[in-house]
């Protein structure tokens, strides 16, 4: 498979601000909403930025609750990133994560390894989770979509060979 790959950020870091600039610039971002964040997303879909959400400049805000820890946040917003962006809504579909406000805890971790994102790299602020080879990380619309090719043969679930 092409190590050429489709990343999408999360951004947990209830008062990341300015920063986000930086990171929407280069790829379709979710953060979480909070007074700060809301504020500078706001800013950001005024100056015109990205109307498709799977591009960069896309930038998605997503209600989270304040009693749960950041981590949990983040495992919590993976259901929703893997189904806007799998193969189904972008080619290629996404096979990469950069979390920014977290750290990759045994219970982060276990739920990033259920969408195949594995490979762990931290940066400073946060970490990267990727898939081994570049292969398209698993989605929540795989196994609901019907799995037949388009002669009505069953194949395995998953993307659409071709699927453009």
């Amino acid at each position: 498979m092409s190590e050429t790959r489709y990343t999408v950020a999360i951004v947990v870091d209830p008062d990341f601000g300015e920063r986000l600039r930086a990171v929407v610039a280069r790829l379709p971002a979710w953060i979480v909403y909070t007074e700060a964040n809301r504020r500078i997303a706001e800013q950001i879909w005024a100056e015109g930025g990205a109307t498709d959400h799977t591009q960069p400049g896309g930038l998605t805000t997503i209600r989270v609750d304040p009693t749960k820890s950041r981590e949990e946040w983040c495992a919590g917003i993976l259901w929703s990133v893997a189904g806007h962006h799998d193969a189904y809504s972008h080619n290629p579909g996404y096979s990469a994560i950069e979390v920014f406000g977290a750290e990759p805890t045994p219970a982060l971790t276990q739920a990033l390894a259920e969408y195949k994102l594995t490979e762990l790299r931290p940066f400073p602020g946060g970490f990267t989770a990727s898939t081994v080879g570049g292969v398209l990380a698993d989605s929540p619309n795989y196994p609901l979509l019907p799995c037949t090719d388009d002669g009505g043969n069953e194949r395995p679930p998953g993307p659409s060979p071709g699927h453009q």
